[in-house]
């Protein structure tokens, strides 16, 4: 196990460690079962995805600023079963991520990746909860660790921050922005206050290990993906590019995301 997770380091994987099936809440079993195999462990890893490019002006929020995560997560999966399989032909593997038959916050707190923050994202030592999740599935057993999920320290920075959710029960305004069809007028306004035509990262920025992480330097991620091809502040010729369906936001379709960038050019004009 500890040759398949340097494995998962050596592709693309900033920090990983394994553990026990039996430890981890299935929330998807119906997602298990079509792995075709009897997982008996998971390793979860984290791929961070903070850069410089995160620190300026932007209207969209950190994780759609350079292309879409899941197609970074998917070269990383080609090339670590490619080598997984070749190493281990007697076993078998499969890696998910976002969509997974596993609470993955809660499994990568009980593998010892981080803590859970009161905005339920997993903390990590380093680059605080700037972190993709993702879990490779295998057959191969490993001890249950026994280990206890940790928590915040909860010092209600997220929450006194937070324009929706954390404060009153509301919506989140990330999920605001990725609503179809007519918004509210209370929730044009709330994009436009908050500067955001794609998701939100208040919560995450006002958090104490953030700050830390952001003055240690250890927030930001070499990674190449992250790295090129940023865009921060897209405007509407994006939808009429190629490049808009390599984009994080390009999933709500492209309807969406231009009426959300109406809201600034309606808000300029007056």
């Amino acid at each position: 196990m500890e040759k398949i997770t340097e494995l998962l380091l050596s592709v693309g994987a900033a920090d990983a460690a394994a553990i026990s099936i039996s430890e981890c809440k299935i929330i998807n079993p119906r997602l298990l079962s079509r792995l075709g195999f009897e997982p008996q462990s998971v390793i979860m890893g984290i791929m961070p995805y903070y850069t410089a490019h995160c620190d300026g002006e932007r209207t969209v929020s950190a994780y759609a600023v350079a292309p879409d995560y899941h197609l970074a997560l998917k070269a990383l999966a080609e090339k670590f079963l490619a080598r997984a399989q070749k190493l281990y032909p007697k076993n078998h593997f499969a890696l998910y991520g976002d969509h997974s038959p596993i609470a993955e916050v809660d499994a990568a707190a009980r593998a010892g990746l981080g803590i859970i923050g009161k905005h339920g994202l997993l903390i990590t030592p380093r680059y605080s909860s700037f972190v993709f999740l993702f879990g490779v599935f295998s057959d191969i057993p490993v001890p249950p660790t026994h280990r206890e999920v940790r928590y915040c320290e909860g010092c209600g920075a997220c929450v006194r921050a937070c324009p929706t959710r954390l404060k009153n029960g509301g919506e989140c305004l990330s999920a605001i922005t990725q609503k179809k069809g007519v918004l509210t007028a209370e929730e044009e306004a709330l994009m436009r206050r908050y500067g955001t035509a794609w998701g939100c990262d208040i919560c995450q920025n006002v958090c104490p290990h953030t700050i830390k992480a952001k003055k240690a330097g250890t927030l930001y991620t070499d990674s190449e993906w992250f790295n090129s091809r940023t865009l921060p502040m897209p405007d509407k010729s994006i939808a009429d590019t190629d490049g808009f369906s390599e984009r994080a936001y390009s999933w709500r379709g492209r309807d969406v995301f231009l009426r959300n960038l109406s809201l600034f050019e309606k808000h300029e004009k007056n």
